[in-house]
């Protein structure tokens, strides 16, 4: 389990800030993940706006979203990511998060914090961050640029100085 309450020592937030929250989620389904979020968001270290634009970005907050690679639920799991991670039931809108949360916990280790390496492994897998340098935006896959996701850019330039120091 990697987990900890840290938050004074990471910078890590965890509630939720984010100004697109109030016009996206209006419905109590999508209040409810938020909070899911937001609690479990201590439990793994990390900023709660960081995983709901994860999930703004993967699945626009569909707990029925299914890629055409198999990818599924919120955070986009794939069946091998899941069982990996320990997710029984990928469609159970908790463990899918938990499962989700605990794979971006491990992608921020396994690049030493580079945050942009680790949504990039999140979206296309670490192999391939690393079969292609280490960089994003990888082949086949959307590019991470702020005018397309600017709920992943707004949070980056804080977790970033917060996960170096």
């Amino acid at each position: 389990m990697i987990g900890g309450k840290s938050g004074a020592r990471n910078g890590c937030n965890y509630v939720a800030t984010l100004p697109w929250l109030k016009q996206r989620c209006t419905d109590p389904d999508c209040r409810n993940i938020v909070r899911m979020v937001e609690n479990l968001s201590q439990e793994y270290d990390l900023d709660a706006n960081l995983v709901l634009s994860v999930i703004r970005f993967e699945s626009g907050f569909n707990v029925r979203a299914h890629s055409p690679k198999g990818a599924s639920g919120l955070m986009q799991l794939i069946p091998e990511t899941a069982v990996r991670f320990g997710v029984r039931d990928i469609w159970d809108v908790e463990q899918n998060i938990r499962g989700g949360m605990a794979y971006l916990r491990w992608l921020l280790a396994y690049f030493k914090g580079d945050l942009v390496k680790a949504l990039a492994g999140y979206n296309a897998g670490e192999r391939r961050v690393l079969q292609y340098g280490g960089g994003a935006p990888l082949p086949g896959n959307p590019r991470l640029r702020e005018t397309d996701h600017p709920g992943l850019w707004q949070v980056l330039p804080p977790l970033r100085s917060a996960l170096a120091g």
